[in-house]
């Protein structure tokens, strides 16, 4: 499985620490096992070593902060540099065209996943799962949620069908409907019907991303992706 850490997010909500210069992901402010101080990035590289998921990782940010990238994971991963930032399906899209073009076979399995998510080490073998579930459910997209701990309006919510499948310490079901951001009281009513946070985090084969490309008219080239990054909507 190809695991992409999309590092696009800016932190607003962390201004002026975080910016478009140096966002969130790049500030040391969490501890270290060493005693010393991460950044979000380090410390999701280092877990995705420990889970055995980095040796086919790829990070993927803005051309401004590649080499920022590249630093705060000691150059241990590649670093894809997208033109501008245009959201989730775009930067997953760049790296579809990636892989494709290195020769990367159309039934291997690319995972997205967020540079920022904050979680224990357990929840990185629930993503190593999404290879297997993706295989099992014969699903074309598999994706990743979470149980609410309380009625937020900062996530979005996945509400799942009723009637799941178990397979050992997975629980699966085909997706109902999505909301996004809903207010407390509407958070509140999804919890109630058992929906999930979405943590951001979808699988996926290759042949399959890059059909939804051509569908949507954009080249299967990462070169050519790149050339039209600034209309592509």
């Amino acid at each position: 499985m190809h695991i992409v850490l999309l590092c696009g997010g800016a932190g607003k909500r962390l201004w002026p620490l975080s910016n478009d210069i140096r966002s969130k992901l790049f500030l040391r402010l969490l501890p270290a096992p060493d005693g010393q101080q991460e950044s979000m990035l380090s410390r999701v590289v280092r877990q995705l070593t420990i889970a055995g998921l980095d040796s086919s990782a790829l990070l993927l940010a803005h051309r401004s902060q590649v080499n920022l990238a590249f630093r705060h994971t000691e150059g241990r991963l590649p670093v894809l540099g997208e033109p501008a930032k245009r959201g989730t399906f775009t930067a997953a899209a760049l790296a579809a065209a990636h892989f494709h073009a290195r020769g990367v076979g159309l039934d291997e399995i690319v995972c997205i996943a967020p540079a920022d998510m904050f979680a224990g080490e357990d929840f990185f073998h629930s993503v190593a799962a999404l290879s297997s579930l993706l295989l099992d459910s014969g699903a074309d997209l598999a994706m990743l949620g979470t149980r609410p701990t309380h009625p937020s309006d900062q996530y979005g919510y996945i509400v799942p069908d009723q009637g799941g499948i178990r397979k050992g310490n997975i629980s699966y079901a085909s997706v109902a409907r999505f909301t996004e951001k809903p207010d407390r009281l509407g958070a509140q009513q999804l919890i109630s019907q058992g929906a999930l946070w979405n943590c951001g985090i979808y699988a996926f084969k290759l042949r399959y991303m890059l059909a939804c490309m051509e569908r949507s008219d954009l080249p299967l080239n990462d070169k050519a992706l790149c050339a039209m990054y600034e209309v592509v909507v």
